[in-house]
């Protein structure tokens, strides 16, 4: 049962972080509408957006594991999981 709470645990809070970036994007999209920044600054700002999201999935995302978890809680780990990585 400990397996299942530590993976769980992680996705939670990959969700977060993932949640946390999708605010970061609107603030920037927001930011550019009203001028606030560059279109120069906020590709810069997409693109380490981007490359944090890309280390989120491979290092932390995909690196929780379900080995030991009931057939039910590796289900619901990998479904997290798949949402987490289709947004």
């Amino acid at each position: 049962h400990g397996e299942t709470t530590t993976a769980m645990s992680q996705l939670r809070t990959c969700e977060a972080q993932v949640e946390l970036a999708a605010t970061e994007l609107h603030l920037t999209q927001q930011a550019l509408k009203l001028a606030e920044v560059t279109p120069g600054q906020a590709r810069a700002d997409l693109a380490q957006l981007e490359a944090r999201l890309d280390r989120l999935q491979c290092h932390s995302i995909d690196a929780v594991s379900t080995a030991g978890l009931s057939s039910q809680d590796e289900e619901a780990a990998r479904s997290l999981r798949r949402q987490l990585v289709k947004q």
